[in-house]
């Protein structure tokens, strides 16, 4: 899993370069096998019987691939919603904020300051290592705390009572839109799916070999087109993967702006 991990931490280009050459070697080796498991066969080949069949493994083929693109482009769609609202709600905060005392603006529009600079500054580059932030945590404790506290002080001041009851709201989902954020990154493709799909390129492999074993250059065209095929779906799957982790991830792009412009 650890070398797994690794094909994050590349470039882009590179890992298109890297699925490639993996698929093509793997592509090889299957037909070398079967080359050498054929040689001494003396029973002939059906070449009909293989284009029927390769037609039938388009379908498990694009199922499997299917599958995996959905769940990952599913959860980092969901990553990146979370990301937006978590950024959305900090925003509606500090639009509150606004309208309140300015000692208790004061306040609280610090501790939400050490909550935005805890997540951007902390907690993004410890969901790379799958790891939660205690900073973060501990920042949006001490910021909720302090708003409960607060708004039972105030009560019977019924304006800033409804106010602090709108940005006790917004926090609630600052926390949620946190939470998700963190249950998305997570999340990678199951190590089986990944086996299912070398399974079906060995099938795909043996079949064009069947069909293309007499002529040298049509197999080694045929190899290579399905190898490149299959190199470019697991690419788009795998950048997607993972969506905190690797050159590839979802960044903080909105509560970067609010670090940058609302707490200056």
């Amino acid at each position: 899993m650890h070398l797994y991990n690794l094909l994050f931490e590349v470039p882009i280009i590179a890992s298109w370069i890297l699925c490639t050459v993996f698929f093509l070697c793997m592509s090889g080796i299957i037909v070398v096998i079967i080359r050498l498991q054929r040689r001494n066969s003396t029973s002939p080949r059906s070449s009909a019987l293989s284009h029927t069949l390769i037609s039938g493994l388009l379908v498990p083929i694009g199922l499997n691939m299917a599958f995996m693109a959905s769940d990952v482009w599913k959860e980092n769609e969901k990553g990146q919603a979370a990301t937006e609202a978590e950024a959305g709600a900090v925003s509606d905060a500090l639009r509150v904020l606004k309208f309140l005392p300015p000692e208790i603006n004061a306040d609280l529009r610090a501790r939400l300051q050490a909550y935005v600079n805890a997540a951007v500054d902390d907690e993004w580059p410890s969901m790379n290592r799958d790891q939660v932030s205690e900073r973060t945590e501990a920042a949006l404790d001490v910021l909720t705390i302090h708003t409960a506290r607060i708004t039972s002080e105030v009560q019977t001041d019924a304006y800033v009572s409804s106010q602090m009851k709108l940005l006790n709201d917004y926090l609630i989902q600052v926390r949620k839109s946190r939470d998700e954020r963190l249950n998305v990154a997570t999340y990678h493709i199951n190590p089986q799916k990944w086996l299912v799909l070398l399974i079906l390129l060995s099938v795909c492999m043996y079949v064009i070999y069947d069909i293309h074993y007499h002529t040298r250059p049509e197999l080694r065209k045929a190899v290579v087109l399905i190898s490149l095929s299959f190199a470019s779906i697991s690419f788009l799957i795998l950048v997607n993967d993972r969506p905190f982790t690797g050159s590839s991830i979802i960044e903080p792009t909105h509560l970067r702006q609010i670090q940058k412009t609302a707490f200056r």
